[in-house]
């Protein structure tokens, strides 16, 4: 009877004290910042504990067990992570006023991660230029990751998870191993677009965390002259007080940063001093002078697309016919 009640009593008390060493191991939580630091990173430690009072406790910053700095009350400590790939080991050790330690280890193996922004809007063949994101338009988002293994390699793309966030949401879907490509598509509501990726190498305790802000503008209206030899002119588009020396004249108008789709999908509209010239539905038309008198003219673009709502955008410029250079001299 006496060993089946002492059996009873150890199996009643073994889970008390396994609570409480889980207690004892959590009364104490640090933060690092930054939260994912990068290599050769200025990193802020501090400690928080609302079971211990730590202005009173001696506390000991080790790094890589080496002992850095120690103090009663010493609640923030600073270092700097190692090369890309290379560990550090953090422990903070707590001598309580009775006499009790806790410690708490952490290791920081830094990494990096980039982010680079391929708009989907239009821009001319051979444009020098990169496009711009723009409202209710498409934009891929390319992550560049940058983490090493134990030997120094570079650890290919799609052994690395990646968790996307976007404007706050997590995006379960389109995040997991080797999904380094996110494909945005912005709404009738768009605004700026915040992006948080993590991205960490399976069976690694690397981590790396970029947070940045897209934000939308607005497409853009060039115009440019189509001449009948050198085709469209894009060296020089057409500006104010632009002078037509000659009987007619083809004018382009090119859709900067609309959606790819806006010669397909888009409707032009050309105004003559304000009265519309429905023979030219494309981005292309020809002015004509009528008779041999100087002439001074406002001519209007409007160019919209036909189910994005937002991407719509006027120019108008003056036009004039009669004397003068052309100034591009052809």
């Amino acid at each position: 009877m006496k060993k089946y009640f002492l059996l009873t009593l150890l199996l009643l008390m073994t889970p008390y004290f396994a609570f409480s060493q889980t207690r004892v191991e959590e009364q104490v939580s640090i933060e690092l910042s930054p939260q994912h630091p990068g290599p050769n990173e200025l990193v802020i430690v501090s400690i928080e504990s609302f079971q211990i009072d730590l202005n009173k406790s001696e506390i000991n910053w080790l790094v890589n067990g080496t002992l850095q700095e120690s103090g009663f009350g010493l609640k923030t400590f600073s270092f700097t992570t190692g090369s890309l790939g290379e560990e550090t080991n953090l422990s903070v050790r707590i001598v309580k006023q009775n006499g009790e330690i806790t410690t708490k280890n952490i290791s920081v193996n830094p990494g990096g991660v980039d982010l680079y922004y391929e708009p989907q809007t239009y821009t001319p063949p051979f444009y020098k230029g990169k496009p711009e994101f723009t409202f209710q338009s498409d934009l891929k988002i390319i992550a560049l990751p940058n983490f090493v293994d134990q030997n120094g390699n570079k650890i290919p793309s799609g052994n690395i998870v990646y968790n996307w966030k976007i404007d706050g949401s997590a995006d379960q879907i389109n995040s997991g191993v080797g999904r380094d490509v996110y494909n945005y598509q912005s709404g009738i509501l768009s605004g700026p677009v915040q992006v948080v990726l993590e991205a960490s190498p399976i069976n690694s305790n690397q981590s790396a965390r970029v947070v940045e802000t897209v934000r939308p503008t607005e497409p853009t209206i060039l115009i440019y002259e189509k001449n009948p030899i050198y085709g469209t002119i894009f060296e020089q588009n057409i500006k104010n007080d632009f002078i037509v020396n000659r009987e007619e004249i083809e004018l382009v108008a090119i859709p900067y940063n609309f959606s790819q789709d806006i010669i397909r999908n888009g409707t032009f509209k050309w105004l003559l001093n304000g009265e519309r010239v429905n023979n030219f539905i494309s981005n292309n038309i020809i002015f004509r002078k009528t008779d041999d008198r100087e002439s001074s003219n406002n001519i209007t673009i409007e160019i919209e697309h036909k189910n994005k709502v937002l991407q719509i955008k006027r120019y108008s410029f003056p036009l004039n016919f009669g004397g003068g250079n052309n100034e591009f001299n052809f």
